[in-house]
C-alpha cells in the first residue's frame, strides 16, 4: 500500500501543476496584450482566482492522502489478524499432536497391562465396532491433514465424517476442527467457522472443547457485532471460570472487543 501512495501523490501533484497552468492560461480576461488593447482584468483579481483554485486542489490532495493512509491502516490490521489466526491454529495443532501422542501411550500401557485371556464383560456387536472404527478412521484422516497443514483437505475429511456420522462420538470434536480450519482455509469463511463453534458449545455444552469453541466464536463475532461478542465472551468467563479460555476471553474484552 505504501507503493500506491508513492505512486499516487506524485501523479496528483503532476496533474495539479497541469491544471494550475491550464487554469491560469484560460482564466477570463487574461489575454496577450496587443497593440491598442487595454488589459481586461487586474493582476490582483487573477491572483485571487488562481489561489482559490489552488487551495481546492490542495484539499483534494489531502483527502486522497488521508484515504491512502486509511487503506494502509486497514491492510495492516487485516495482515495482523490473519497472522494471529495462523499462530493460534498452529499452537492448537501442536497441542493436538501432544495429546494424540499421550493418548497413544496410555492406550499402549493399558493393552500391555491387560492379561491376554481377559475379555470385555459385554462385547460390542460387530456392526457397532465397525461403525466406531469407520468414524475414528475418518477423524484420524482429518487430523493427519491438519498436522500436515492441508487445511482445505482437512475440511473435506471432517465434513465427510459429519455427513456419515452426524451424531457420532467424535462429532463435536470434528465440528470444533471444522471451525478452526475455516479460519485458516485458502478462502477463509469466518461466519461458517463461527457457526461450527456455536454448534459445539450449544449442542455439547459439557464437551471438553466447549469453552474454546465459545471463546473463538466470541472472537469472530467481535468483528461484526461487538455487543453480542462481549456477551459471548462474558459467558466463557461465567461458565468456565477456571479454564484457560476464560483468561483469553477476559483479555479479548480488554484489548480486542471493546
Amino acid at each position: 500500500m505504501s507503493t500506491s501512495r508513492d505512486t499516487l501523490l506524485p501523479m496528483a501533484f503532476a496533474i495539479g501543476s497541469f491544471v494550475f497552468a491550464g487554469t491560469a492560461l484560460a482564466l477570463p480576461g487574461v489575454e496577450e496584450r496587443s497593440a491598442g488593447n487595454a488589459p481586461a482584468a487586474s493582476s490582483p483579481d487573477v491572483a485571487v482566482i488562481v489561489y482559490e483554485q489552488f487551495q481546492q486542489f490542495q484539499a483534494q490532495i489531502e483527502a486522497l492522502t488521508g484515504r491512502v493512509e486509511q487503506l494502509e491502516h486497514e491492510l495492516k490490521q487485516q495482515r495482523e489478524q490473519e497472522k494471529a489466526r495462523y499462530v493460534d491454529v498452529d499452537a492448537r495443532i501442536g497441542k493436538l499432536e501432544k495429546s494424540v501422542e499421550e493418548a497413544g501411550k496410555v492406550a499402549a500401557a493399558r493393552t500391555a497391562a491387560r492379561p491376554s485371556d481377559e475379555q470385555p464383560a459385554e462385547p460390542a456387536t460387530a456392526d457397532a465396532t465397525t461403525a466406531a472404527e469407520d468414524e475414528q478412521a475418518l477423524f484420524d484422516r482429518g487430523l493427519v491433514l491438519v498436522r500436515e497443514k492441508k487445511f482445505d483437505d482437512a475440511i473435506s475429511a471432517f465434513e465427510q465424517q459429519l455427513k456419515r456420522f452426524p451424531r457420532g462420538e467424535l462429532t463435536p470434536t470434528a465440528m470444533y476442527w471444522l471451525g478452526e480450519m475455516w479460519r485458516v482455509a485458502s478462502k477463509p469463511d469466518l461466519p461458517k467457522a463461527g457457526r461450527y463453534f456455536y454448534r459445539v458449545y450449544n449442542e455439547y455444552p459439557k464437551h471438553n472443547r466447549a469453552s474454546a469453541a465459545m471463546y473463538l466464536h466470541g472472537l469472530i463475532t467481535c468483528q461484526d457485532d461487538p455487543a453480542r461478542a462481549r456477551a459471548i465472551l462474558g459467558k466463557v468467563i461465567a461458565q468456565h471460570p477456571a479454564s484457560k479460555d476464560a483468561a483469553l476471553a477476559e483479555n479479548a474484552l480488554k484489548n480486542q472487543c471493546q
